[in-house]
């Protein structure tokens, strides 16, 4: 359980460094970066991030945290422009079946105050991810954490 915590922390912690890194009260909204890398823990095997529109994982954590409550953390990076954020894109799949819900979700979370995304998660274990209220990135790469509950049933 400690272990959980710890990766936990690290993954949250990871998140407010890129935010705080890479977001300033009247710039863009997620990160931009030209020629750098980042390596960090990534469940391969639980999420592959759709590649051919751009999407990358550069962190990934799925975890069954109670009967039937999965969490499911994110820091996803995408190189290709993207036109409109308020329509759904396709981010990646969910491919270990323990993990994907049994009906399709829709799950709020919040990047920063009055910012509003919305992910969705379909049965087949698809992964879409939108802009519902607030600011749009305008830049090319963006980085978005990303940290949601659910429960599989």
């Amino acid at each position: 359980m400690t272990n959980n915590k710890n990766i936990r922390l690290i993954f949250c912690l990871a998140a407010i460094a890129s935010i705080t890194t890479f977001n300033y009260p009247g710039y863009t909204l997620g990160a931009v970066y030209n020629n750098s890398s980042f390596t960090a823990p990534l469940d391969t095997a639980a999420f592959q991030a759709n590649s051919e529109q751009g999407w990358s994982a550069l962190s990934s954590y799925l975890h069954i945290d109670s009967a039937g409550s999965v969490a499911f953390e994110l820091i996803l990076k995408c190189s290709q422009p993207v036109n409109d954020w308020l329509a759904e894109q396709f981010v990646g799949t969910i491919t270990q079946e323990i993990y994907i819900p049994a009906v399709e979700l829709q799950l709020d979370y919040y990047l920063l105050q009055d910012n509003r995304w919305e992910m969705r998660i379909t049965a087949e274990g698809k992964v879409y991810l939108s802009v519902k209220e607030g600011v749009t990135p305008t830049e090319s790469p963006v980085v978005l954490p990303i940290k949601v509950q659910y429960s599989k049933q």
